[in-house]
């Protein structure tokens, strides 16, 4: 990175990190011991971009294919062939990949390591957890402290920490006969950069793609060209300044680059200081249950599989994890040593746990404690092959099915059935019969909201029950779900990894272990889409999945409904005030003229257009069913481009996820994307997007990117170094406080890091949950009312009359300062009742002005679901500061609420109510009996 643009980036200052790098080289980072080794051994590796080869030559690469990493490219009887071929995954920055999974083939076994897969490896396409001696100990993989390592009889050692560190060592034997990204190990660092051919490749690019192993990647690119950034250091400190200068997150990749040097630092032999990760805010591993953190520990400890450990160990101080004392480890944690599992031909397995011992998927092994174990013959349910799925062997899914609900709106089932349903209350749109006890249990109810009740109604809450969890995801809150009553922030996952909510484009997904995945778009479309392991057990507003049409209009009592309204009725799960299973009368319709305008190009006709933007799509999704729901949709509302928008954007995104190309078809005057601030438009963006998280899926989706040097953070997009952090599988924005415990009794902060400390509520608190967010609630309120002419009662319960046509403030926090209370003022402007024209002294309320966070808002008489802003007019519902305040319509009222329990209400003529939560009892000092008065602007 130029000198000049340093000021710009967003990390403020390197040269910090640059002083940092050398003061801890200089105070003892690493010391006493040596620097460089003489062995004949030689060792490649690479952290985030930076590659280092056995000749000691360094260079950067962010291709995201996948690559023969180093290879023996001249196998004779003395050495053994071998491969290990890296896959790289590009996040935040196309700048910077991570290594997405390891393979190595040796002596005919394949070994496949997946990054964030910790304390597992795939051998020939199963799972196992480590440690593995395979081949009758030709091979064998342990976990030592943070990394896994494999070692072969030959001297290959292979060491990978789950994310970007890879590490490949081999012994001088091999010297000239290696080939891939390491050189071919000739101690001459000038030809590493070698491509087959054996000719020197021009660029990194070139190199990338000659190493590509073929077959394996269809849409990845080598490199990141010429729009590559740059920093001018050291190795070591290059690579951690090369991520940070290309976007990445501070925390992330410093602490990772310090991990990995301490790593060297430790393998050879050097003495580390233990307090690194205290000087630079780099947390600690975090230890399973039964054991303790060590910086310098035992490599080789004791475990299930082997009880005792080796006198001899080449990694005797590895940052690790200890059981504790009558502990062993078992895979990834720590039990007793009564309830060590099995070991199955070199494969350790815990205890309870069962696996395929055949590749047809007919021989089940199941282990039990005490290491006993049992086979029985079994294969395949119905519906289910044995095969290979994204890279495991096992019974899975020959296909699967997808119900669709969008616009006002249209269904389509599982079977493929369409019909209309304008019912605004809620529904159960998909669910497992209850009579199926082999599967799991899931249901998606859907709440409709009536954009006009004469007319129909939209999707407005989209709400997924799964094994004990309840997940809603609302218009109302674009780009954040809740989760069990919190609100919570994308990604994030549950139930030991089990259950995955995450962003696709414009969609949140919520994808289970079984293979249900659940999308909605917090406007008006929303899938389910379900393997065919559930063909047949399905119920609700999708229908049975039995590939049957005919039958999909089954109500709850098994019958065939005869209307979508009968039908809509008989799955509804809850009656929300004023709410309807249906249009009030007759739905409107189009006349003949109106169709033919609706259905032309420049309309609904796109969507079937041979020559247009979904030619691609049509034979994969049937474009008919889309067009009539767009002319339906536009001819209800005479003509209304919104809703024509609405469906070209369902239809696109049908057709995205079955995998079919859709060309631009939005422009600045036609259906324009609407992107937040440092983001931008993609018809087709990742399914891995730039985020500072990195739960994501595969399909690529319509929807808005951050742009380069931003990450996605809790729905908006921020400079990388202001990412948030993740605790226990939820993401927390920068500078988000919480509270994990049901009690209140930890208050953890996100800088970069949590950090957490031991709390209480106040005297007048109790923890609890106040608009999605757990908190210490005040135990009481105090409550003020405006009416009439006006008349006031005070928190107090002081009633008077009052006829002043001024500004006044009914409320405001005073004698704030040495309190953590949120300042605020409530002030009401009143006129004259022009309505009792024989009584002209008579007054109204007129207005109604909050002033919190630095924001005014007000509730003007008659701007109905509407609120100025800081003096912007905006349509309710309005969600500001991440939920700190939240403006709604809550029946006849217009209702503005805080964070912290303040709660104003306002029907727009003459009634105001004003909530103040107990803790301001004290501080509320101009409360309705103590006026201050404003002179009217």
């Amino acid at each position: 990175m130029p000198a000049d643009q340093l000021s710009s980036s967003p990390l403020t200052n390197m040269g910090l990190f640059v002083v940092l790098f050398s003061a801890l080289l200089l105070i003892g980072f690493c010391r006493g011991g040596p620097t460089t080794t003489t062995s004949p051994s030689g060792t490649c590796w690479v952290m985030g971009s930076l590659y280092y080869t056995f000749d000691g030559h360094d260079y950067t690469f962010t291709g995201n294919c996948t690559y023969t990493f180093a290879k023996n490219c001249h196998v004779d009887e003395t050495l053994p062939a071998f491969e290990v071929a890296t896959k790289n995954l590009n996040e935040g920055s196309v700048q910077v990949p991570s290594v997405e999974t390891v393979t190595v083939n040796v002596y005919g076994i394949n070994i496949e390591i997946v990054r964030n897969e910790y304390g597992i490896v795939r051998v020939n396409y199963h799972r196992w957890l480590l440690p593995l001696n395979l081949n009758n100990g030709q091979v064998k993989l342990s976990l030592k402290g943070l990394y896994v390592v494999m070692e072969t009889d030959f001297g290959l050692i292979v060491q990978y920490d789950w994310d970007q560190y890879l590490v490949v060592t081999l012994p001088g034997s091999f010297s000239g006969s290696v080939c891939g990204l390491c050189g071919n190990f000739n101690n001459k660092k000038e030809d590493d950069l070698t491509t087959p051919s054996g000719s020197e490749a021009s660029s990194m690019s070139e190199l990338g793609q000659s190493w590509m192993v073929p077959g394996t990647d269809a849409n990845c690119q080598n490199g990141c060209g010429d729009d590559c950034a740059s920093c001018p250091l050291g190795y070591v400190q290059n690579n951690c300044m090369l991520d940070l200068c290309r976007g990445e997150t501070v925390n992330t990749y410093l602490c990772t680059t310090l991990q990995g040097f301490a790593d060297v630092c430790q393998r050879a032999g050097a003495k580390v200081g233990s307090s690194w990760r205290t000087s630079t805010q780099c947390p600690t591993p975090k230890c399973p249950e039964n054991s303790n953190y060590e910086f310098c520990g035992n490599g080789c400890p004791a475990t299930c599989a082997d009880l005792n450990p080796p006198t001899k160990c080449n990694f005797t101080c590895v940052e690790t994890c200890v059981c504790k004392e009558g502990f062993v480890l078992s895979g990834t944690k720590c039990v007793p040593k009564d309830q060590c599992g099995c070991t199955y031909e070199g494969h350790y397995v815990e205890a309870g746990a069962s696996f395929w011992g055949d590749e047809t998927c007919t021989k089940r092994i199941t282990c039990s404690t005490g290491g006993s174990l049992s086979s029985s013959e079994t294969s395949c349910p119905a519906r289910q092959q044995c095969r290979v799925v994204e890279g495991i062997r096992g019974c899975n899914p020959v296909d699967e099915a997808t119900c669709m609900v969008s616009g006002d709106p249209h269904f389509v089932t599982f079977d493929g059935e369409r019909f209309n349903f304008q019912g605004t209350c809620s529904y159960e749109m998909a669910g497992v019969s209850s009579n199926q006890t082999d599967m799991e249990h899931f249901s998606v109810i859907l709440q409709n909201n009536g954009q006009d009740k004469k007319i129909g109604s939209v999707v407005k809450v989209v709400e997924v029950q799964v094994n004990g969890n309840t997940i809603i995801i609302s218009k109302d809150d674009p780009g954040a779900v809740v989760v069990n009553g919190l609100r919570s922030n994308l990604p994030m996952t549950m139930n030991s990894n089990k259950l995955h909510l995450y962003m696709s484009g414009w969609f949140a997904v919520i994808e289970m272990d079984s293979g249900v995945k659940v999308y909605y778009d917090w406007n008006s479309v929303a899938f389910v889409t379900v393997p065919s392991t559930y063909m047949g057990a399905m119920q609700g507003l999708c229908g049975n999945y039995n590939l049957n049409p005919k039958d999909d209009m089954q109500m709850k009592d098994g019958k065939q409904a005869t209307s979508s309204e009968e039908l809509g009725q008989s799955w509804k799960v809850a009656t929300i005030p004023g709410c309807v299973d249906g249009c009030s009368g007759p739905c409107p319709g189009c006349n003949s003229t109106q169709k033919d305008t609706y259905n032309s190009k420049s309309y609904c006709g796109l969507i079937s257009d041979p020559a247009g933007p979904f030619r691609d799509c049509q034979a994969k999704v049937d474009p008919a069913g889309f067009l009539n729901d767009c002319v339906y949709d536009v001819c209800l509302y005479q003509g209304g481009q919104n809703m024509q928008c609405k469906t070209l954007t369902a239809y696109t995104a049908a057709c995205q996820l079955q995998g079919a190309t859709v060309y631009s078809w939005r422009s600045a005057e036609f259906c324009a994307a609407q992107c937040p601030s440092k983001s931008q438009y993609e018809l087709c963006s990742s399914g891995c997007p730039r985020s500072c998280q990195k739960d994501c899926g595969t399909q690529c989706m319509e929807g808005c990117v951050c742009d380069e040097g931003y990450l996605m953070s809790g729905g908006e997009c921020v400079p990388a170094n202001q990412c948030g952090c993740t605790y226990e599988g939820q993401y927390y924005q920068q500078g988000q406080v919480f509270y994990p415990d049901a009690l209140c009794q930890n208050e953890c902060t996100c800088n970069g890091t949590v950090t957490c400390k031991q709390s209480s509520c106040g005297q007048f608190e109790t923890c609890g949950v106040n608009h999605y967010v757990r908190s210490c609630q005040p135990s009481r309120k105090g409550l003020c009312t405006i009416s009439g002419d006006p008349h006031y009662n005070t928190f107090d319960n002081t009633t008077y009359n009052f006829q002043g046509t001024c500004t006044y403030i009914a409320a405001e926090g005073c004698h704030l300062n040495g309190t953590e209370l949120t300042p605020f003022s409530v002030a009401v402007e009143n006129e004259k009742w022009y309505g009792l024209s024989f009584n002209p002294k008579v007054s109204v309320t007129k207005l109604v002005a909050v002033e919190v966070y630095g924001t005014i808002l007000i509730l003007r008489k008659n701007d109905i679901n509407m609120v100025w802003v800081n003096g912007i007019l905006i349509h309710l519902p309005l969600n500001l500061n991440n939920g700190a305040v939240k403006v709604y319509q809550e029946g006849q009222n217009d209702i503005i609420v805080t964070d912290f329990g303040l709660r104003v209400t306002y029907d727009l003529v003459y009634h105001v109510t004003i909530t103040v939560p107990w803790n301001l009892q004290w501080q509320n000092l101009w409360s309705l009996w103590q006026f201050q008065q404003r002179q009217s602007r």
